[in-house]
């Protein structure tokens, strides 16, 4: 049970004289339990990876299955709401008169009874931390960015998906609503798989079991989140700001200082180099 992404690649225009390679030779596994982070910079194909993974494109090369069924194949209708995509733009996914009832458009088109929708759609937008009675009767149309940004993750988390996958999830969001979306992945993962792609490290790789670095639509990285913490350089081979408290600890250890372990938290970072520095003396 996971979703695979199996030596994937992608080309926008294939066949014309416009064609443009976006992906190439991309695998991931997705499994229940688990944060995947992709990380690039803009134009990486981070954004093109998702649509192949939620089966709104075919790969160019490769494929793409969930629960072991190919989403470009013969059986794809049966991954119905499976697959639950948050687009970067959240106003793409708003359309209803009502936030009540945009959330519970997902859940009743899924075949549940009304009553269990609008459970569904109050249940989703206090997992990201916005009162059902509050922003349940307001116009999607009249919500700021942060909190569109946190009704179109709602509205996803609304479908109970088996696998979530986030484009840039806490972007445009103050720290409140950041927290909470990072609460929303926390919990996502406690229920199926989930998928965030990023170009800022810093506040999603601590929640991140697996990583996959894209430079120009290839991988310069694929493992484990810690392996990527002990030796951040292709962060930098892709282009990508290496995170404060990360950098620092890595100047160290290149100055000759011992550190037991790498970390992104500020205070145990601050621990770990005094505690070094107390050690050379």
């Amino acid at each position: 049970m996971a979703l695979t992404v199996e030596r994937a690649g992608f080309v926008y225009g294939r066949g014309t004289a416009y064609s443009s390679r976006a992906l190439d030779g991309i695998s991931l596994t997705v499994s229940p339990g688990e944060v995947v982070l992709v990380l690039g910079a803009t134009g990486s194909g981070k954004s093109t990876l998702l649509r192949l993974a939620a089966g709104l494109a075919p790969p160019s090369e490769g494929r793409v299955l969930v629960d072991g069924v190919d989403t470009a194949g013969p059986d794809a209708s049966r991954l119905r709401g499976r697959v639950g995509l948050v687009f970067q733009r959240p106003e793409a996914q708003l359309f209803a008169e009502t936030v009540a009832e945009d959330l519970a458009f997902g859940p009743r088109n899924l075949g549940r009874s009304e009553r269990d929708a609008r459970a569904d759609a109050d249940e989703a937008l206090e997992a990201v931390g916005l009162d059902p009675e509050a922003f349940g009767r307001r116009s999607p149309f009249t919500l700021s960015g942060g909190e569109a940004r946190r009704v179109a993750i709602a509205g996803v988390l609304a479908m109970r998906p088996a696998y979530l996958l986030l484009d840039e999830p806490t972007a445009g969001l103050d720290a409140r609503g950041r927290a909470a979306v990072l609460g929303v992945v926390a919990e996502a993962k406690r229920r199926g798989g989930v998928a965030v792609v990023t170009h800022d490290a810093e506040e999603l790789l601590p929640l991140a079991d697996t990583v996959l670095v894209l430079e120009g639509g290839s991988p310069v990285f694929v493992g484990p989140a810690a392996e990527l913490l002990a030796r951040p350089a292709p962060l930098e081979a892709a282009g990508l700001a290496v995170p404060p408290v990360l950098d620092v600890q890595v100047r160290a250890v290149e100055a000759g200082a011992r550190l037991p372990m790498l970390t992104l938290d500020p205070a145990l970072a601050a621990e770990i180099l005094a505690a070094s520095v107390r050690r050379a003396r």
